[in-house]
């Protein structure tokens, strides 16, 4: 998916840097790994503002979920990628 919309992985992009499109696994139920390539739950869930954010349409209560799982969950003043607007609609 990230390949046909246009996701430039070449040496020289940054690899935390803008991209058009990233799609991550972030959690299974039940299922924990810990390797290079996979990691469950995504070990930046609980810090990232704009994951938890938007689950909120899915979840009731995404952080009260996830720490119930186990999952660090950060106070919302303390996460990263703050969401400051509706995206409207996709």
């Amino acid at each position: 998916v990230e390949d046909k919309l246009g996701r430039n992985r070449t040496a020289s992009t940054k690899p935390n840097g803008p991209r058009t499109l990233d799609c991550d696994l972030l959690w299974m139920e039940g299922e924990i790994h810990g390797g290079d390539k996979l990691r469950l739950p995504h070990p930046k869930l609980g810090e990232r503002d704009f994951v938890l954010v938007p689950l909120e349409d899915l979840v009731h209560d995404p952080a009260r979920f996830f720490r119930y799982e186990g999952v660090d969950v950060k106070e919302p003043e303390e996460r990263v990628g703050h969401v400051t607007q509706e995206l409207g609609t996709l």
